[in-house]
Formats: structure tokens, C-alpha cells, sequence
């Protein structure tokens, strides 16, 4: 027998997957995402990892998956413009696929090597015409106002879609009390009973309001009682209150909740105790009015009841989220955070600039719109808080931001524009209603005295507002207290650290070049770079060129530059762990953004032990207020999604921290009880594909090493290095290159199944025993390989997976393959499940039968969204 079938075979077995990848391997905490994403059918499912914990690696992973086991053909992915490279970079590089990208601009389709789509597309990228593995802007497919998404006239659509920073998509409240969906939101809606497998990405599901996560859960698919948010929002009420929750309408609801999942997505949980089997039993069968008997248990046992309530909750069995606080128990290292508040003293100018603001969008902002169009309603407190938040970034943002307004104004008054101010910078901007849409109609004369009164009375205030500033800013003795504060700290870190400096606003990163360069000398000195996704450069040597985010990237590793000043853009998928500092002139409103800027630095892969934040901030001002906002929306967050971490200093958390908050019951309590159930459950879906518990490598690292331990062995030219973590082989060539080889996954050149050093197998031949026979398991509809057995007399015994590297060896050994295999596995062949061995002895094949996720296919998609137990088969090799 010729190894090199034996690995053709477990090359194309999904049980090995994990090791197949092309150019990648994954961490434990990967491991267990991909193998629970695809427990389940349909795939649809929201990975909501932490930032900097690599979840496109998990993505990437679950769609060859798909790609190659599934049936799958057409995916599309729908990410921010500005990240479709970069996907289509890490797809090639990691996993070998080949999507091609849509450039808008050219209207075609752009493959990893450059190479043009030549099917005529008609400007439509979904259509009939287009490639079937696809990347498409998501500001592009979720249209516009004036015209719809891409998929409204669409005729077929893709067997997957993964949507990257799928917050973007969301459900969320407005003033008057209605809820408004994104334009995003409204696409996926429409696709999302004609799409199969749904996989949504985000490390911040939700931003603001926990109807935005709900919003997001509806979409993949719940159970009809939980598709209503208020009983979604009973769940959390009863999950935050804890023991103070209980009571017998608590009781009531808890049954009729677990009688939802139980019966719509078919699930009932591993590990769980006689009490809980028996409660979930009775849930199972207490439909809207669940007995009294079944009421009284619950209030028996309700802590029993409680943690299956945050076990089967649709929240945690559609999302899959990693966080450090559990991994770093589990051995991972990740960088401490330390965090900065330098509190500045606000000048007494500054003060009164800051109330004439206030003053000017309380009695005048608006009053131009108003008098346009008396009838129109106009929502105007997104567009005042948007002020506030650009006034209190810097002070240049301040005099740029009035400046625009009195534009806006004049345009107005002309009649070319009658939209409210729309000044957030950000990937998703705020949808408007329809009636702002309609175009001013001609002004009477009366109508244009009242426009005219309106204008006057709103450049009254602007002008003296913009005065204020321009006294002291320019001309006076004071500058940005922040800007003074943001060149010291560069003067203390550098140029032995690198620093990002984070804004919101281009006006402010504008400030802040300015001050740098004006202070650049002696340690100041140094390269640095700008990354706002419109706009990339670097500058060394006083010489500034051109730069892609990659260039940036790799320049911050290498030292060229020791500075990046960036936008929000940086803070979606740029990975600059090569900086150990970050300046944050100033902060979202929203602590999901927040946590993305910080995970540019601290997340794997991290070399420092510590990262610094420093946030500057007016402790008197309106960023106070703001400062309020975010320790409330971080706790919301940590009850309906999961642990997250901290943001702030804790002397902001201290000076800021909300007192009227809830009474029925201690929040951060209740936290972190919540905590503890979500850990252990995390704790133990990794402990399944980490293999034994007393292992302090996981199950997958030590299989590369057992394997590169072969290779060096029948290997006469081979090197092998083996440390306390790591084995590392170097193989020889004859025109004097090196092959490497490594056992860790973050390792450059991590062993997977396809690396080329196992060229050296190829050639090799395997002995068996005269009274042993190898066989292959196999899927009779797909003919996929699912797995192999060992045959002795009578009886078969499924081999294990992890045990790959001892067959290889033991096949050029000559030597017997039964101890590959527990004397119990062994069973009469015509007595044996082959496919509950299957299951049994592979950590790393998922199980489609294990949750049903409740989905309406429509007859486009009826053959991904049905699934059946393979028809399993054995051939002898």
C-alpha cells in the first residue's frame, strides 16, 4: 500500500478538515467555532468572537467547509469596500479559494490574480452572468434610496452568504418610538428565506439597543415565540435578575421559552443534570400553558432552570463568541490592558464656546429646515448629537463642522438641498426617511422671508461660535488642550513604541498632523503613516508615498514608521498588534466601535505583555455624558451577547458611572453570574477538540508535532528542532532552498495536510499485518471519505483521527495497527454503527443533525436546506 493514498483519502475527509486547510491552522477556540457552526442545519449562525481573536479564519474555514463537503457552489460574501481585498487575499492565501471581486467602478469582476471576468454582466453583479463565488461591496448591495438592493429583481441567488461587520445590519429605535431598519437589514430580510446557509460575522452584535441583536437573530432564524422582541426582552429581564427574577410568572415564562427550542430547533444540550433532563422533558410538553406541576419544579429547582435557560437560549445557540477572560484560563496569553485618562482642564473659552453650542442647537439648529418646509417632520437629534460629538473631538473639528452648516444653510436657501445634516463618518450612515427625500418645492415671497429670517437668525449664532474659536485657537494664547496633551505622550513613547493615534473625524486627524509635525524633532522624529480607508500613506525620510493598508501594515512591523494616524476605517480589519500604544483623541458613543479600535492592538499575536490606551476626554464637558453612555451600553452588551472588556479607566467608570441605575437587583451580579454559565459552557465545547484535560498542548498542535516527528525520522536530510511549545522541521534540498515545517498554528509555516514536505511520503510504501485490513468509510451519496477502520478477524474498530501521525508510522513500520484503537471500540462488523463510531471518535467532525435552525426554504433552495443522514459504506483499501 503507497502512503500517499492513505493521504488522498484523509485529505478529502471532512473529519480531518482542521488539518487540510491550505496555508493555516487553527487555535482550539477556531476549532470548536467551525465544528459548532456546522453542527446545525441550515448553516446559519452569528460568529461573534471578540476583536482580534480571528474570526475571518473561522469564516474562511466554515466555507470550505461548505465549498468542499456540503454541496455547495455559488457563495457570495458581502463585506465593507474597503475590507474586499483583504478577504479576497486571506481566502487564496489560507484556504486556496478563489472568489472574484466586484469593482464598482469598472463594473466587473476582478479575480486574486488580476484577471478579468469575461461573461457580459450587464452592470448587474448577481446575475446570471456572474462568477459563482463572489466579493461585493455591502454599502453597494444594500442600495439606496433612490434604488433598491442588488438582489430586489434577482432571479437566483447564492447557496451561502456571509456578511462581514454585520452590525451594519440592524433594527433600531427612533425618536418617535417606531423602529427603523437599515438598508442592510432590509436586504438580508429579503434574502434570507431564499438563502440556505446565512453566516454572519461581528464582534459587536449589538451597538446600541438590544433590539439591534434581536434584529440580527430573526434574520438567521428563531423560534416564532422568540421572534417577538418584547418576549426576547422578557428573556433578558429574567436572565440579568437572577434569583430576584424568580416568581411564578418567571417560572411560567422559562417553560413556555424551552418549550419553543426544544421543539422548533429540535435540540436538547449535552452534560446537563437528571434535574435539568427532567425539567426540559416537562417544558417539552407544556406548550402555551404549561401545569402548575410544571410551574411549582421550576420554582423548586430555578437555578437548575436558569442555567438551561442560558444554555438553550436562541442568543447563545445561533451566536458563537470567544472572549480573552475565558481563553486566558484555558492557558491563551493576550496582553494586559492598561488604560490611561489624562483629565484635561477645560479653558474657561472653551467653556463658553461650548455653551454657546449647546445654546445654538437648543433654540436655532434646524430653524432653516423648518421654515423650507413647514409640513415635513424632521428629526433632528441624531444630527445635534452628532455636533456634540465632533465639537468635543478637537477644536478644528469644531470650526470645520460650523463651517459646513453655514454651506448647508445657503444651500438650502437656494433650494438645492433640504436633508438634515449627516456628519457621522462612519461605515453605515443613518438611514433617512422617504419625506426628507422630496425636493424643495419654489418659495413663495412670504416663504422666502421666512427662510431668509431663518438664516439670519441661524448665522448669528454660527458666526459669533466660530469667532469664539478663532479668537483663542488662532490668534489668542490657547491651543487644543488635546493637541498639546496627544504631542507630550508621543514625546514618552516614542520612538522606542509604536503608537495609533484614533479619531472619528478627518478635521481632527488634520489637528493632529499639524501638531506633530510642528513638534517633529528629537524623538519625535520619526516615520509615521496615515490610514483613514479614502486616504493611505507613509512618510520616512521626509518622503510621503502612496500606501495600501497592507504597506501599512507591514511598514509598523518592520519600524519604518513608528506612527499610524487612523479613522475609524483602521479599526475594521487592520491588524497593527506591531504597536503597543494608542492615543484616542476621542471616543465613539458606542462601545462596540471602541472595542474594535482597541483590538487592533491587543489580541493574538500580541508580543507585549502590556498594551497602553490613553483616552483624552473633558471630564466637565458633554463627553462625560458620553462617557455615562458607555458603561450602561457595555453592561446591556454583557448580559445579552456575553462577557466583554473593559473600555475605560476605571477612574472614568468612577466619575461617570450612572446612579440611577435599575433597582431590582445588582447588574454587575448579575453579570457576572451569566459569566460563569456562558464560560463553562465555552470551556467545554473547547475541552472536546483540545482533547485530554491534563494536556496543556491542544489536541491538533500535537498531532502536526507527531507527524513532523515521522517526517524527520524517514527523512535522512531532515533537521528537527523540538522545544517545551514547538517542533519545527527544516528538510534539505539539493539546489540549497529549505522546506519548513511547524507545529503551532500562528507559525508562518504551519504543517497542514497539503504543506509540501509531505512530498516525501509520497513515494513510501506502508505494510500491514497479515491478519489486520485497512478500510475506508465512505458517504454513498457523495462518495466523500468520512473516515478509516481497522479489521481483525470478524470485528472492526473505527481509528481515530488524531491518531494519523501513528498509522503513517506505523504503516512503514510494518508494525501492528491495533493500538491505535481502545480494546472496548472493537464490535462483531455486522453489529456495528458505523456512524455513531464516527461521531465518537473524531473531535473534529460536526454533526448537521445536532440543532435544527427553524427556516422557511423556498423552492430555489430546497436541496441546501434539507439534510439527511449520510448512507455509510466500507471498502477495503
Amino acid at each position: 500500500m503507497k502512503l500517499d493514498e492513505v493521504l488522498e483519502i484523509v485529505k478529502s475527509s471532512p473529519a480531518y478538515s482542521v488539518l487540510s486547510f491550505d496555508n493555516v491552522g487553527l487555535y482550539p477556540h477556531q476549532e470548536r467555532v467551525v465544528v459548532e457552526a456546522l453542527s446545525r442545519w441550515p448553516i446559519r449562525v452569528l460568529l461573534a468572537d471578540e476583536v482580534g481573536l480571528g474570526k475571518t479564519l473561522e469564516a474562511g474555514a466554515i466555507l470550505t467547509y461548505l465549498l468542499e463537503f456540503a454541496d455547495v457552489d455559488k457563495a457570495t460574501i458581502l463585506a465593507p469596500a474597503n475590507l474586499l481585498k483583504q478577504w479576497q487575499e486571506e481566502l487564496k492565501l489560507h484556504f486556496g479559494l478563489d472568489f472574484w471581486r466586484w469593482d464598482s467602478t469598472q463594473t466587473e469582476y476582478i479575480s486574486p490574480t488580476g484577471k478579468i471576468w469575461n461573461q457580459p454582466l450587464g452592470g448587474n453583479p448577481v446575475g446570471p452572468a456572474a462568477p459563482s463565488r463572489v466579493l461585493i461591496s455591502a454599502q453597494l448591495a444594500r442600495g439606496t434610496r433612490q434604488q433598491g438592493h442588488i438582489y430586489e429583481d434577482a432571479e437566483q441567488f447564492p447557496d451561502v452568504m456571509l456578511v462581514d461587520e454585520a452590525h451594519a445590519a440592524r433594527v433600531r429605535p427612533t425618536l418617535d418610538g417606531l423602529y427603523r431598519p437599515t438598508r442592510l437589514w432590509r436586504l438580508l430580510d429579503d434574502v434570507s428565506q431564499e438563502v440556505a446557509h446565512l453566516v454572519f460575522m461581528t464582534a459587536t452584535p449589538l451597538q446600541t439597543n438590544l433590539y439591534e441583536y434581536h434584529s440580527l437573530l430573526r434574520l438567521l432564524g428563531l423560534p416564532e415565540l422568540w421572534d417577538d422582541s418584547e418576549v426576547y426582552k422578557r428573556s433578558l429581564e429574567i436572565l440579568s435578575g437572577g434569583e430576584n427574577a424568580k416568581s411564578l410568572q418567571n417560572a411560567r415564562w422559562i417553560l413556555r421559552l424551552l418549550e419553543a427550542v426544544v421543539n422548533d430547533m429540535e435540540y436538547t444540550p449535552d452534560n446537563i443534570s437528571p434535574t435539568q433532563r427532567k425539567l426540559l422533558e416537562m417544558a417539552k410538553h407544556s406548550g402555551e400553558s404549561p401545569s402548575l406541576d410544571a410551574i411549582n419544579e421550576v420554582m423548586k429547582d430555578w437555578s437548575s432552570a436558569f442555567n438551561l435557560l442560558v444554555k438553550l437560549h436562541p442568543a447563545h445557540l445561533l451566536t458563537l463568541r470567544n472572549n480573552r477572560s475565558s481563553l486566558v484560563e484555558l492557558g491563551y496569553r493576550f496582553p494586559e490592558r492598561r488604560f490611561e485618562s489624562p483629565a484635561l482642564d477645560i479653558p474657561l473659552e472653551v467653556n463658553r464656546f461650548y455653551d454657546g453650542l449647546h445654546e445654538y442647537l437648543r433654540e436655532a439648529y434646524g430653524s432653516v429646515e423648518e421654515a423650507a418646509d413647514p409640513n415635513r417632520e424632521i428629526s433632528l437629534g441624531f444630527t445635534k448629537s452628532s455636533y456634540h460629538q465632533r465639537t468635543a473631538s478637537s477644536l478644528n473639528s469644531a470650526i470645520c463642522s460650523l463651517e459646513n452648516r453655514l454651506n448647508k444653510i445657503d444651500a438650502i436657501v437656494e433650494g438645492y438641498d433640504t436633508d438634515a445634516d449627516v456628519l457621522e463618518e462612519e461605515y453605515e450612515e443613518p438611514d433617512i426617511s422617504p419625506d426628507e427625500e422630496e425636493s424643495l418645492s419654489e418659495n413663495t415671497s412670504s416663504e422666502q422671508r421666512r427662510l431668509e429670517r431663518a438664516k439670519s437668525i441661524e448665522l448669528t449664532y454660527i458666526k459669533d461660535l466660530i469667532g469664539r474659536l478663532e479668537n483663542f485657537v488662532i490668534d489668542g494664547p490657547f491651543r487644543d488642550p488635546k493637541m498639546d496633551t496627544m504631542v507630550g505622550l508621543l514625546s514618552e513613547h516614542l520612538p522606542e513604541e509604536g503608537v495609533l493615534v484614533f479619531s472619528r473625524y478627518t478635521d481632527t486627524l488634520d489637528a493632529c498632523l499639524e501638531a506633530f509635525r510642528a513638534n517633529q524633532s528629537d524623538n519625535l522624529d520619526v516615520g509615521y503613516g496615515l490610514y483613514t480607508g479614502q486616504d493611505a500613506w507613509i512618510t520616512t525620510d521626509e518622503t510621503q508615498r502612496p500606501a495600501t493598508k497592507q504597506d501599512v501594515k507591514l511598514a509598523l512591523e518592520d519600524e519604518d514608521i513608528r506612527v499610524v494616524f487612523c479613522s475609524e476605517a483602521a479599526a475594521e480589519g487592520l491588524n497593527l498588534q506591531a504597536a503597543r500604544v494608542m492615543i484616542n483623541i476621542d471616543v465613539p458613543w458606542n462601545p462596540a466601535k471602541l472595542e474594535q479600535r482597541i483590538g487592533r492592538i491587543a489580541r493574538l499575536g500580541q508580543t507585549a505583555d502590556e498594551v497602553v490606551i490613553y483616552n483624552l476626554w473633558y471630564p466637565d464637558s458633554v463627553e462625560a455624558k458620553m462617557y455615562t453612555r458607555l458603561t450602561e451600553r457595555k453592561d446591556l452588551y454583557d448580559i445579552a451577547v456575553g462577557q466583554s472588556p473593559e473600555i475605560v479607566s476605571n477612574a472614568i467608570r468612577s466619575r461617570v458611572v450612572s446612579r440611577d441605575r435599575r433597582s431590582g437587583g445588582n447588574i454587575e451580579e448579575a453579570i457576572a453570574n451569566l459569566g460563569e454559565i456562558r464560560q463553562s459552557v465555552q470551556h467545554a465545547a473547547i475541552q472536546k477538540v483540545w482533547g485530554s484535560p491534563e494536556e496543556l498542548i491542544p489536541l491538533s498542535t500535537r498531532v502536526r508535532r507527531a507527524f513532523l516527528e515521522v517526517l524527520a525520522a524517514v527523512t535522512p536530510n531532515a533537521t528537527l528542532e523540538s522545544g517545551a511549545s514547538s517542533v519545527r522541521v527544516t528538510l534539505s534540498q539539493p539546489d540549497g532552498k529549505s522546506i519548513v515545517a511547524e507545529s503551532n498554528p500562528e507559525d508562518r509555516s504551519v504543517l497542514t495536510l497539503h504543506h509540501e514536505m509531505l512530498q516525501v511520503l509520497s513515494d513510501l510504501k506502508g505494510t500491514l499485518l497479515a491478519d489486520e485490513e485497512l478500510f475506508v468509510v465512505e458517504d454513498s451519496a457523495s462518495n466523500h471519505p468520512i473516515g478509516l477502520c481497522l479489521k481483525r478477524d470478524n470485528s472492526i474498530a473505527v481509528i481515530p483521527p488524531a491518531s494519523l501521525p501513528q498509522l503513517v508510522s506505523r504503516l512503514i513500520n510494518g508494525e501492528s495497527m491495533r493500538a491505535l484503537v481502545r480494546e472496548d471500540d472493537w464490535v462483531p462488523r455486522d453489529e456495528a454503527d458505523i456512524r455513531e463510531q464516527i461521531y465518537a471518535t473524531s473531535q473534529w467532525l460536526p454533526n448537521h443533525a445536532l440543532l435544527k435552525v427553524p427556516f422557511n426554504e423556498s423552492d430555489s433552495n430546497e436541496e441546501q436546506s434539507s439534510w439527511s443522514e449520510p448512507n455509510l459504506h466500507i471498502r477495503s483499501l
